[in-house]
């Protein structure tokens, strides 16, 4: 079974037995006895959460159980559960995608016509010229490092000499 394969496995529907399945154990410790016995209690959990792959379902519950002080709500769960479902569907994407490519395939690159390179030799040799004449090629000027010792207000003789400079305006 490949990559792709298992990953598709994990990011499917969980279905309404799962979502039962799963919330048994918070049914238990919030304590609703035959509220959870009807079939319209389930009914907005199966409605919101069914569609959500087991991990993601799994995960938010575990999340919820920390923190959570009364039964959840649907919406509740969903939010904790979002995150981890688009990350599971994404990468089972990305293995598919990634399985179809064939190995040793022709990078687009490689394909290039003459004269489409030409072309973009043409364009690069235009974009240099325009920033020549910009000066924008031009490397920006080396600037000296002064290592001169320091007074006591932490300034060298050149950084004093700067700030009077600005002092006078010059």
């Amino acid at each position: 079974m490949s990559v792709s394969n298992n990953l598709a496995d994990l990011a499917r529907p969980c279905g309404r037995a799962y979502v039962q399945k799963s919330l048994a154990m918070l049914v238990l410790v919030f304590g609703l006895g035959e509220q959870a016995e009807a079939p319209e209690f389930w009914k907005a959990y199966n409605e919101q959460l069914e569609g959500l792959p087991r991990i993601a379902l799994d995960r938010a519950i575990t999340e919820y159980n920390g923190k959570g002080k009364f039964f959840p709500k649907p919406a509740e769960l969903k939010e904790l559960a979002d995150p981890h479902a688009g990350a599971l569907r994404q990468s089972a994407f990305r293995a598919k995608e990634v399985a179809k490519v064939e190995i040793g395939s022709v990078n687009k690159r490689d394909v290039r016509t003459p004269e489409e390179r030409a072309a973009i030799a043409k364009m690069l040799g235009d974009f240099n010229s325009l920033m020549d004449t910009k000066g924008l090629n031009e490397a920006p000027p080396k600037r000296r490092a002064v290592h001169d010792p320091v007074d006591a207000t932490g300034v060298t003789s050149a950084g004093r000499a700067l700030i009077e400079r600005m002092r006078n305006g010059g």
